[in-house]
This record gives C-alpha cells, structure tokens and sequence, in this order.
C-alpha cells in the first residue's frame, strides 16, 4: 500500500476535571495526532499525549521529531508492512 497523505495536528482536549500530580495540576490534555490516508483512501490515525507536567515531552517536541523524518523512518520500516510514503506531510499549526 502507497500512503499518499500524512497529515500531523494538535488538539486540546478539556479534562472533565482538573487533573493532578505531584508536577502540577492541568485542565487540558494537549495531544498530537497523525492520520494517514493510504492511496485506496483507506485512513489510519495514531496518537502522542505528552505530560509536560510528569516529563520533559511536549507537543511541540514531539512535532519537532516528526518534522525532523521520523515518520518517514517509524512507516516503512518499523510497521515492516511495505509502505512506502509517495505524497506530502502536512503539519498543520
């Protein structure tokens, strides 16, 4: 299968309740998305919910390691299931 589109995203997600640890207390989550659409328009999405409250990964750090050709590395050779990535990344935001 061909991926023809990758697109990365963050989203702020409101706890129902303020959510505490012992390095603070948020009321959002803010995670990072990727969705990929395959070239047969079938649509697979994965997910990154860092804590800067609990370690030092953040959205935005996250985003950097994608923008610096992880997603290009982790797709064709960790999922060892022959994809290969002949459109665009898109990073919105």
């Amino acid at each position: 299968m061909k991926i023809s589109k990758a697109r990365i995203f963050k989203a702020s997600i409101p706890y129902r309740y303020p959510f505490t640890i012992a390095g603070g207390t948020t009321s959002v989550a803010e995670h990072v998305f990727v969705e990929i659409t395959g070239d047969e328009g079938f649509k697979g999405y994965g997910e990154a919910a860092p804590m800067p409250s609990y370690s030092k990964e953040t959205p935005e750090s996250i985003i950097a390691v994608l923008r610096a050709g992880m997603l290009e590395q982790i797709i064709p050779t960790k999922l060892g299931l022959g994809f290969t990535i002949t459109g665009e990344v898109e990073y919105v935001n």
